[in-house]
């Protein structure tokens, strides 16, 4: 969810159009603006290092809990604060006067990334900030990983640490959005340049706009691995193992990589739409802790998302989302002209239905991918079943492995094992159960919980029915997104006409 907060600024910054003026008219309002990050970041650093002298307390988890619980608020913070700054300080305002040269050109990018730097390094001040609650997190749990029979490695120092979440997350989110912009300033700009109009028309924006972002979605993964620092999976018998299990399932792809993360990090992943540019990541944590059936499950996983095509059904949902919001912009114009801040609703509304509409379909695409590792595996560990076809149903074995490998993920990561969803369903409604509920919901809004997805697999396994009523659920989601897809669609150029 932190990575997707990241595009807020963005998103704040695009949607309001107010005209330049004068610094000096809102000096106070700047102050102001710039004093609360600067409050922020303060207040949880020195709340970070109080808990790093704790760090033999037996009491330490509870506080680092409360103090994750804040940092949650604090990220949420930033870009709030940063809307706040634009819609009623004239943050926007006071940039494009100080910077009128940029604020005149004819393309978005460089005041943007000026603009809204405030709201990035704000953001990597919370990185520094939370950096010895992490490194107390990791040293408490060194107990638990010898438990475990995991290797453990020195934790990254400061400047590391700063670096890996720049690459991670700043990087990792934004430059493929820069990219889009800069291709559609590029686009736009030579329209002008050949049309010699002093007005560039919409269509020709939102033309560019859909060009710059199909460009950059298929070049992507070219980027991203470069990003991540990967380079080719050395040839191995487990490498061989895992080329033969997209074989089987007929599954074409660029390279499989290794994810090297200076073994900070055991997390696996997808990209790329096309063949020739998709790539399947593994990082180097998860194999140096990973036994080779462990890795194969987690490799299965992605292959799910592969298999089923969740990238391209990503895609139908950020068509949906497009078109209701261009819904929603044109009925409050209709039934609301006069409403103040208007942009700010229409943007509001529109990060409230993506929040809920790709969580909502992000954690049961993940529920998928790991519904086609427990049969992947139950395949590959009881020969009987390779005469089944893959849609057959969860077994237990499999369901066995890809439990046991998502709570060893979880370990290796300092992740919870259980979730405040499960231990507080019934006390839920007090304000503690309630925050706590929230908590864990935002912390895992796109993949889950490891509790509930462990315990789902259990469910599936029980009962060869549970996995065909799962399948059927799946598929019912599908064809409702094409068919909402088709309505908003429709709705939106009959308005438009």
């Amino acid at each position: 969810m932190s990575r997707l907060l990241l595009l807020l600024p963005f998103l704040i910054w695009m949607s309001r159009n107010a005209p330049a003026r004068h610094p000096a008219e809102l000096l106070r309002p700047t102050l102001l603006f710039f004093g609360f990050y600067l409050l922020l970041i303060a207040c949880m650093g020195a709340w970070a290092r109080l808990l790093a002298r704790q760090v033999t307390d037996d009491t330490l988890h509870r506080n680092l809990r409360r103090f994750n619980r804040v940092m949650m608020f604090a990220r949420l913070a930033v870009p709030a604060w940063f809307g706040a700054a634009v819609y009623f300080f004239s943050w926007d305002a006071i940039v494009k006067a100080t910077f009128p040269t940029l604020a005149a050109w004819p393309v978005l990018t460089p005041i943007l990334l000026i603009g809204t730097a405030p709201a990035f390094v704000a953001w990597a001040g919370l990185w520094w900030a939370q950096f010895p609650a992490d490194l107390a997190l990791k040293e408490q749990g060194v107990l638990t990983q010898l438990e475990n029979d995991i290797p453990v490695y020195h934790p990254q120092r400061l400047p590391a640490y700063l670096l890996t979440q720049l690459r991670l997350q700043l990087l990792f989110t934004l430059l493929p959005v820069l990219l889009i912009l800069v291709v559609h300033d590029v686009i736009t700009l030579a329209f002008k340049l050949l049309s010699r109009s002093a007005q560039i028309p919409e269509t020709v924006q939102a033309v560019a706009l859909f060009s710059s972002t199909v460009v950059v979605f298929v070049i992507a993964p070219e980027l991203l691995r470069r990003i991540l620092k990967t380079r080719p999976l050395p040839a191995s018998d487990l490498r061989n193992k895992l080329q033969a299990m997209c074989v089987i399932n007929g599954l074409k792809y660029r390279e499989i990589l290794l994810w090297e993360t200076n073994s900070q990090m055991g997390n696996a992943a997808v990209m790329g739409v096309l063949p020739r540019v998709r790539y399947i990541l593994l990082s180097d944590l998860l194999l140096e802790t990973m036994t080779d059936e462990q890795v194969e499950a987690v490799f299965a996983h992605e292959l799910g998302h592969i298999v089923h095509r969740h990238m391209a059904w990503y895609v139908v949902l950020f068509l949906i989302l497009f078109c209701i919001g261009a819904i929603f912009e044109a009925q409050i114009t209709r039934f609301a002209p006069a409403l103040p801040n208007r942009d700010l609703w229409v943007l509001m509304g529109g990060v409230v239905m993506f929040i809920f509409g790709f969580g909502f379909v992000s954690r049961r695409f993940e529920r998928q991918a790991d519904v086609f590792a427990a049969r992947t595996v139950q395949m590959i560990q009881t020969p009987a079943t390779l005469a089944l076809p893959m849609h057959s149903f969860v077994g237990r074995v499999g369901a066995r492995v890809m439990a046991g490998t998502l709570q060893r993920v979880a370990i290796i990561n300092n992740m919870p094992t259980t979730s405040a969803r499960l231990r507080n369903r019934r006390n839920w409604p007090r304000p503690s159960g309630l925050i706590d509920w929230l908590v864990d919901n935002a912390n895992h809004w796109l993949h889950g919980s490891i509790a509930t997805r462990v315990q789902a697999l259990h469910t599936l396994s029980t009962d060869p029915a549970h996995t065909t009523q799962f399948d059927r659920k799946m598929t019912r989601l599908y064809i409702a997104l094409l068919c909402t897809l088709c309505l908003v669609a429709t709705w939106t150029i009959r308005q438009e006409m």
